[in-house]
């Protein structure tokens, strides 16, 4: 598990904390699998899906690779990943060759994204100051081709509910 260190200088550490270690978090976002090969494949499947997202969270890229995962999923709003925006998400977050590798695992995961956004929600709530560092580099990401389109704002604005940002 993370360390308290490094996790206490996050807001309401003490009040989030069980809840985002807690069984129900880690199991929200598990495959669901076809029975036909048994419980006890469906069991492995879970177990492994439950390790990848504990191994996700317990990252020392964690925040990097989740803001890398958003900021991917509003430069492909709008059909098109321009290199400007690969550049600014580049810039920005930097993930290691085997946390890349680890997201790709982890976005194989049905509900993952979902689940980052609620442990991100859980980790910055309260927080107003960083929820709106997140919204404002998923603009800069919009931004970066020059061209904000409709379905990019609609990303960022769903994404900005689901953290909890009412505006």
């Amino acid at each position: 598990v993370k360390s308290d260190k490094k996790l206490a200088v996050l807001p309401h550490f003490k009040e989030c904390r069980p809840e985002i270690i807690s069984t129900d978090i880690w199991k929200s976002a598990t495959v669901k699998k076809s029975t036909v090969s048994g419980n006890r494949q469906n069991s492995k499947s879970e177990n492994k899906d439950t390790q990848t997202l504990r191994e996700f969270y317990e990252s020392d890229e964690f925040f990097d690779m989740c803001m890398y995962l958003l900021m991917i999923s509003v430069a492909t709003a709008d059909g098109d990943q321009s290199d400007d925006e690969m550049d600014i998400m580049e810039s920005k977050y930097s993930v290691s060759p085997a946390n890349d590798k680890l997201m790709s695992k982890l976005l194989k995961i049905e509900g993952s994204f979902d689940w980052i956004l609620k442990t991100m929600a859980t980790l910055f709530a309260g927080n107003t100051a960083a929820l709106e560092m997140v919204i404002n580099n998923l603009m800069a990401v919009a931004e970066a081709d020059g061209e904000v389109s409709q379905s990019e704002v609609r990303e960022i604005h769903s994404i900005g509910k689901k953290l909890g940002l009412s505006k």
